[in-house]
């Protein structure tokens, strides 16, 4: 939940209509109208449509440039920049609203948000850490705690800790019905990360949980990161040959949509598998050197200087379903911009 703004006399504000005789609004009607437009523009991602995260910027930085301790105003403004994909400046923000919920110190204080943005920039040792001190703070709302175990478990994924990760998925499920799509969606993650950590020769000492339901074929004809998932859950189960279909339907896909190497390196791993538990041997050895091909490339452009600011890529290489599909329904680390309290003089009609 967002702090509540602090009221306009106790930050030092005029009261409304202070400026009365002036060409212009007076400091509480600039901030009362840009919560107003604030809650307007967020209505939008209600309905599904487009939001304007830069407008939602700017309208915030009107009410800190009248008030710079507003933290719901910091809050907003930290997400809709995590929104944006500007994720550095969005973590000097969790840090300037830390300050000003004097929670500076605090390890825990928006995990969730700043091991995201972290990971999003490809910095994982520190996204791993700030994850791990997120999951110790007590009394942590489930949706909250929902999210963080997931990102923590695909970080684990993108630094090959296989067996960390699926030991985390097994402690987590223990806390899920497993009549929700939550659970589908977590024994789906599994599949793939046992997938990936037998594909690479690694020993995963830990109970397998029960094979996770298949899904049907995804209805977006655009999507390779949904035959990705699926290719992978095939291969889990010993369908070979429909998931060597699968992942070469999906790399038709992607080469359509002109998808980067990395985007396409886990079906070429998926296609080889499955060529190599069929027997064609020829076939899985082209695909597995496509795939050492990559590799070799981003380890050469891994060592190049770059900006701080390149990100990780946001597809099913890091596991999490896409978007669209309407087979999940939980977060896929994306951010949620939360809503800041209800602003003075805004009718029922109007809160969001």
């Amino acid at each position: 939940m967002s702090p509540k703004p602090k009221s306009r006399q106790a930050s030092g504000l005029p009261k409304q209509g202070a400026t009365e005789g002036s060409s212009g609004p007076s400091p509480e009607q600039i901030v009362t109208q840009s919560y107003t437009e604030i809650h307007r523009l967020l209505a939008l991602e209600d309905a599904d449509e487009e939001v304007n995260h830069a407008g939602i910027v700017k309208l915030c930085d009107k009410i800190l440039k009248i008030d710079p301790t507003d933290t719901a105003a910091l809050h907003t403004k930290a997400t809709a920049l995590a929104k944006l994909d500007n994720f550095e400046d969005a973590l000097l923000f969790y840090g300037v609203l830390m300050k000003a919920e004097s929670r500076y110190g605090d390890t825990g204080a928006y995990a969730f948000e700043r091991a995201y943005s972290l990971y999003r920039l490809n910095r994982l040792g520190e996204a791993k850490d700030v994850a791990e001190e997120g999951l110790k703070v007590t009394g942590m709302d489930s949706r909250d705690y929902s999210q963080l175990v997931q990102l923590n478990a695909q970080i684990l994924y993108r630094i090959e800790s296989y067996g960390l990760a699926l030991e985390l998925y097994n402690q987590f499920t223990a806390t899920v019905d497993e009549d929700t799509p939550l659970y589908e969606y977590i024994l789906a993650n599994f599949e793939a990360i046992k997938a990936a950590a037998i594909l690479t020769g690694v020993d995963v000492p830990v109970k397998s949980l029960p094979p996770a339901p298949l899904p049907p074929p995804p209805a977006s004809a655009d999507l390779h990161e949904l035959a990705q998932n699926r290719a992978t859950q095939l291969l889990s189960l010993g369908r070979y040959k429909e998931a060597q279909q699968e992942s070469e339907r999906g790399l038709t896909i992607a080469n359509a949509n002109e998808a980067d190497a990395s985007d396409t390196a886990p079906l070429r791993l998926l296609q080889g598998a499955a060529k190599h538990a069929l027997g064609d041997m020829e076939g899985a050895r082209e695909a597995y050197i496509g795939v050492l091909k990559v590799k070799w490339v981003l380890w050469r452009w891994s060592f190049k200087k770059r900006p701080s600011s390149h990100q990780a890529p946001k597809t099913l290489l890091d596991l999490h379903p896409s978007s669209h599909s309407s087979h999940h329904t939980t977060s896929d680390c994306s951010y949620s911009v939360h809503r800041p309290s209800r602003p003075p003089n805004v009718s029922d009609k109007d809160r969001v």
